[in-house]
């Protein structure tokens, strides 16, 4: 354990996990923020060790067999103003999956999910029936009540990205 300042100069704690060379286990590395001031997590920062990918096993699932051969997660958080509110999350999963004849294939999937706006008095929530009659987004149409990509513009959109959005538009 190490310890380290915010911007604001307050003390933060590091917490590192380092697998034992010894264990034959996929196991993972990586670290913890701590704020010991208002005993919050502030960042977890994990991916599975190098050193022991090779130890990964094929779990038999009953119908299915799968192995993980990577997994990475990045949390952040935020302590404002007495709120303890999440800011950004990327996961890394690299999966190889095996079903009879079916399939046989490895994926690897990644998502990012960054937090844009913060707000504590929603009493509501949509009733998820009205709002999505089929199983899947596509066959639920366009139907979105505001420019996300407009009002939300966290991350710049690519050429390619800014041509499909003017598709979308024309239709």
């Amino acid at each position: 354990m190490r310890s380290k300042k915010d911007q604001f100069g307050n003390a933060l704690e590091v917490i590192y996990i380092k697998p034992r060379a010894s264990v034959e286990k996929a196991l993972l590395v990586g670290k913890i923020t701590y704020d010991p001031t208002h005993k919050v997590v502030l960042d977890i920062d994990v991916k599975m060790s190098d050193n022991h990918k090779q130890f990964v096993e094929t779990i038999n699932a009953l119908i299915m067999k799968f192995t993980i051969h990577d997994i990475q997660i990045k949390q952040t958080y935020k302590y404002l103003n007495g709120k303890y509110i999440p800011s950004y999350r990327k996961s890394l999963l690299d999966l190889h999956i095996k079903f009879g004849k079916q399939m046989n294939d490895r994926m690897m999937s990644i998502s990012d999910l960054v937090v844009t706006d913060f707000n504590d008095n929603v009493t509501t929530q949509p009733e998820k029936n009205k709002i999505f009659k089929e199983r899947n987004l596509y066959s639920n149409g366009m139907n979105f009540t505001e420019n996300f990509w407009e009002t939300n513009s966290t991350l710049p959109l690519s050429e390619n990205e800014e041509r499909i959005l003017q598709t979308l538009k024309s239709k």
